[in-house]
């Protein structure tokens, strides 16, 4: 059995090229096993097992605000100085970029069953099994 733990701030690129962005930490665990059972002179059974869980935190890229839509209407008010109609969710009109939280959860895991057996000489029969989780 095997595996390990890294997390650090440095995740995904920065979107605005600078050297330490505002929230981009990762955390990521990963582990490996193996195992063997001899069941008798002429049979085994072995498992392989593996899983993964990584977290990444999308970087912000700061000082952005979402404008107004040209003629969209439903939106919100519309700008007395644009024209535009200002995005407007519960009371809110602004939306720094600043304050996203955006993280992205990527679990995995893969697990192998297999029963060999060598029933005579000349025949050998291997029995597997094989499930798997991926994200998408």
């Amino acid at each position: 059995m095997s595996g390990d733990y890294d997390t650090d701030t440095l995740g995904i690129e920065s979107p605005d090229g600078r050297s330490d962005p505002k929230h981009d930490r990762t955390k990521q665990y990963h582990l490996f096993g193996y195992a063997q059972e001899i069941l008798d002179q002429n049979s085994s059974l072995t498992a392989v097992a593996g899983v993964s869980n990584e977290m990444f935190q999308i970087p912000n890229q700061i000082g952005l605000q979402p404008a107004g839509l040209d003629g969209i209407v439903g939106l919100g008010p519309q700008d007395p100085g644009t024209g535009n109609y200002v995005l407007q969710a519960n009371g809110q009109a602004a939306f720094p970029s600043t304050a996203l939280d955006a993280t992205v959860l990527e679990p995995n895991a893969a697990v192998l069953l297999c029963v060999a057996t060598f029933p005579s000489a000349r025949l050998l029969l291997v029995v597997t099994a094989v499930a798997v989780k991926f994200a998408i």
